[in-house]
């Protein structure tokens, strides 16, 4: 027996932390890509400095709308995908991670929450 019980409820806290994680990845991608500080962005968004801190953390509760506007300040917009993250047939797992992923002949089942990816506004 595991000292982690996989729960349905965990199952979903895992998702939403994930999300979390990924979308202040994205933030700090973009922050680095425009060459840009924290405290810049900050006064482009009008809010203090700890602010942007406590979103890249996850000490603050970050919105789609703050993400949005965070992203829309450093010139990017964020794309979502969804991705079905119910098993799949083994042969489908293995087509699936060599024709997305890219990650040669693996059969690892690729499942859970698609990756958010920029996408750069000015270019759009």
């Amino acid at each position: 027996m595991s000292w982690f019980e996989d729960t349905e409820a965990d199952s979903q806290e895992i998702a939403a932390e994930r999300l979390l994680i990924e979308a202040a990845e994205l933030i700090c991608e973009a922050l680095a890509a425009r060459d840009v500080s924290r405290a810049e962005l900050a006064r482009r968004l009008s809010v203090p400095a700890a602010e942007i801190t406590m979103r890249l953390r996850g000490t603050r509760n970050m919105t789609l709308r703050s993400l949005g506007s965070t992203l829309h300040a450093l010139g990017y917009e964020v794309a979502v995908e969804l991705r079905d993250c119910e098993p799949i047939a083994p042969i489908l797992q293995m087509h699936f991670a060599v024709e997305t992923a890219g990650e040669g002949t693996s059969t690892r089942p690729l499942v859970g929450l698609a990756p958010l990816r920029l996408v750069d506004a000015v270019a759009s």
